[in-house]
């Protein structure tokens, strides 16, 4: 095997062939390493190995080309196959040859972690997990395309079968997708493909079933080159002879491959996918084990997988099973999508979650969790909480260029702000809180109107409420609320209500109902509602205004430019909002609410301003709106509490008391204050539980355009001409050396 070995890696080294695929190789690479790292400051592999894949299904057929099939052209290999040598050591002598010829570029890519290094933070575990994955594809592929090469007597007829069997190979992962519906034909299909197997050590975890599949597919194809050639060495009708005894031999190595893959399926998951990124973003916190000891009921957490277990996300899986493995009473179950038409029947509403999502249940409820809820980012320049389906929605709406979405300004400044958007895992605190919410004997029900002329509450406010374990449901009029609703939430309407809808809440309210009310000051001409509301006193302040403060005290101001309508009101001591609550309250564009004393109702003003405070009207003439506002000069308010008998309403004047930005002004006092009237409304003293996330990695790579120039040229171009040169120059040596 060394003879052989050294003959034909030598022949490789000393030829241009062999250092123009070298070249290829590397030229490939650096494209897609300038392309995905340097132009994106990805510092992440993955994609430029994902893309070189496709790259080897030309590549590899071509280098193996001179393995086998040239010997045959040249009529050379008679002479090889009566050398006193083993084939076992002709095959592996050529194998190892051509993957001399792989393993020269790979090692140089090595390097290229390195010099990422110097633009920024890289994760060098999965780095070369990621170079260790694309090694060993090559390494299958090229024991594929020996073997059929070893099947052929011409180049050409080599070179298109190697290619053609590798495409179809690497297009299995589209029919794996189009045979979705076939799950055992599906999984077949992805347990043979060495490109979905070796997917699993691009992103930073050692998948050893993947390294052992990777190597076992090796094996088995070199055993069967060695076959191949054994019946060629024999010739005549030894080989016919013989060739019943391959048949038990294939047989025999096949049921070896899936023996060692079943050995290895049977081994825990933490055993065979080891984390080398060194992240401590996936764990759970030692909070979070306290709690879960408390859980005296059993609970399952059903993940949701689009193909299965082999197909779930390494690192939030192998978080799931750590958590899970926490408290005897959970319980986590993969649920592959593709087949589970029972499990969608017994959840109808989880068929709207995305994959690799979770549903909750216990033996009373169940809860559903998409994907994107286990995470949120915040960006500090600008103070804001976002939803991962939040985040890319605003960077959607500033890409699209219509300045009129309303979501456009605040992709805007993320673009602008990008470096100081951060990432966190908060899967700690959803899940367990989720476990709270479907093991609580009761929930309160919380009904939200919708329909037309209704606007929604921000989805961060939504998100707190459903925390918070408030089960929210959508009420399309108020003609009939229905009996099980704890409390009643109308949002910012911009319509009023109908006769029939006025008659339902009053009679909902006189019921001893309970109502959370927002309105916004551009629309307070709601006159059936109104009429409600004056049941209890309550009254719009007349006129198109803005409630406004005058003590500089309780104001915002930014850059010595006072915004008098931005507030931060005083919240007064109430039930209601805790009784002792000593954080910040901001509101924002409040209208004034009026009230009037009325038997039987008790009022409480709980959010208004100072003494200084006043209303400034929209109108063309300023003097005519500065005398107003002298005029009206005094304390307004602009939250109110009003109970009747068992009914209470609570009417805040500003619905950016319930948004995300109101909320990360006031260091989250405007969602406590929120929460805590719901569960006063409600008759409920039960809060989420906070437990601390954990800080993503996003660190991106700082590459100016200087530096993404030179280092473009470098790798694209200048590392494989020097490969190139080194190989004419060796091939021009060697002929200049050779005897005439």
């Amino acid at each position: 095997m060394t003879a052989i070995y050294r003959k034909d890696a030598r022949a490789y080294l000393h030829s241009v062939f062999g250092w123009g695929m070298m070249a290829l190789l590397l030229c490939g690479f650096g494209l897609f390493i300038a392309i995905f790292n340097l132009m994106t400051g990805t510092p992440n592999l993955a994609y430029a190995i994902s893309y070189m894949q496709a790259v080897l299904v030309v590549v590899i057929p071509v280098m193996t080309l001179r393995a086998l099939v040239e010997e045959r052209w040249k009529g050379t290999d008679r002479l090889l196959l009566s050398l006193p040598i083993r084939t076992v050591g002709i095959v592996l002598g050529k194998y190892f040859a051509v993957f001399t010829l792989f393993a020269i570029p790979t090692a140089l890519c090595g390097l290229y972690p390195l010099l990422l290094a110097c633009f920024g933070k890289v994760s060098f575990g999965s780095a070369y997990a990621a170079l260790l994955g694309y090694l060993l594809l090559g390494a299958a592929l090229i024991a594929l395309c020996l073997f059929l090469s070893s099947l052929c007597a011409r180049r050409l007829t080599a070179a298109l079968w190697g290619i053609g069997v590798c495409l179809a190979v690497y297009l299995l992962g589209m029919l794996e997708d189009l045979l979705g519906g076939v799950p055992l034909l599906s999984d077949l299909l992805h347990s043979v493909n060495p490109f979905a197997r070796s997917a699993g050590l691009l992103y930073g975890r050692l998948d050893l079933s993947a390294i052992l599949y990777l190597l076992c597919f090796t094996a088995l194809f070199l055993f069967l080159t060695v076959l191949s050639l054994k019946r060629r060495r024999r010739g005549g009708n030894g080989a016919f002879r013989r060739k019943w005894l391959t048949l038990p031999l294939v047989a025999g190595a096949l049921a070896v491959t899936v023996g060692l893959q079943l050995l290895v399926g049977v081994l825990p998951y933490a055993v065979t996918h080891v984390d080398v990124t060194g992240s401590r973003v996936f764990l759970v916190s030692e909070q979070t084990r306290g709690e879960l000891a408390k859980l005296d009921q059993p609970v399952t957490i059903y993940f949701l997988c689009e193909g299965g277990q082999d197909r779930a996300d390494a690192d939030l899986y192998s978080y799931l099973l750590e958590y899970t493995n926490a408290s005897p009473n959970l319980t986590l179950q993969v649920v592959d999508t593709r087949r589970s038409e029972q499990f969608f029947k017994d959840h109808p509403q989880a068929a709207g979650l995305s994959d690799q999502s979770l549903v909750v249940q216990s033996q009373r409820r169940y809860k559903l969790m998409d994907n994107t809820e286990l995470y949120y980012y915040y960006n500090t320049q600008m103070g804001l909480t976002m939803s991962s389906s939040e985040y890319m929605g605003y960077l959607s709406a500033y890409q699209s260029g219509n300045t009129q979405n309303e979501n456009y300004a605040y992709g805007m400044y993320l673009t602008q702000y990008a470096a100081y958007t951060e990432a966190y895992f908060n899967g700690n605190s959803v899940l367990t809180n989720a476990l709270q919410f479907v093991t609580l004997e009761q929930i309160p029900t919380v009904y939200l109107l919708t329909g037309d002329g209704m606007a929604l509450p921000d989805t961060q406010f939504l998100a707190t409420m459903d925390l918070n374990a408030y089960g929210l449901r959508g009420l399309s009029d108020l003609t009939s609320i229905p009996g099980d609703c704890d409390a009643l939430m109308i949002y910012a309407p911009t319509e009023d209500l109908t006769q029939g809808e006025a008659d339902g809440l009053r009679s909902y309210l006189q019921g001893g109902g309970k109502l959370y009310l927002v309105t916004a000051y551009t629309c307070t001409d709601l006159p059936l509602l109104a009429a409600v509301l004056a049941d209890y006193g309550l009254f719009f302040e007349e006129g198109d205004h803005v409630v406004c403060e005058g003590d500089s005290e309780y104001f915002v101001t930014v850059s010595d430019t006072p915004y008098q309508y931005f507030i931060w009101a005083h919240v007064v001591a109430h039930p209601a909002t805790g009784n002792d609550f000593g954080g910040e309250y901001l509101l924002r564009y409040a209208h004034g609410i009026r009230m009037e004393p009325v038997d039987g109702v008790t009022q409480t003003s709980w959010i208004r301003t100072s003494e200084k405070g006043y209303l400034w009207y929209n109108t063309d003439d300023n003097a005519e709106a500065e005398e107003l506002a002298q005029s009206t000069k005094g304390e307004h308010h602009m939250g109110v509490i009003a109970e009747k008998g068992d009914s209470t309403v609570v009417w805040i004047s500003s619905p950016d008391a319930t948004t995300n930005y109101g909320n990360v002004q006031s260091a989250g006092g405007n969602f406590d204050v929120a929460v805590s009237c719901f569960g006063y409304l409600c008759g409920t003293d039960h809060v989420a539980i906070a437990l601390e996330a954990a800080q993503m990695d996003t660190s991106v790579l700082t590459v100016t355009v200087g530096n993404f120039v030179w280092l473009a040229v470098l790798l694209v171009l200048l590392i494989p001409v020097a490969l190139l040169i080194t190989g004419i120059t060796r091939a021009y040596i060697r002929k200049r050396r050779s005897p005439v």
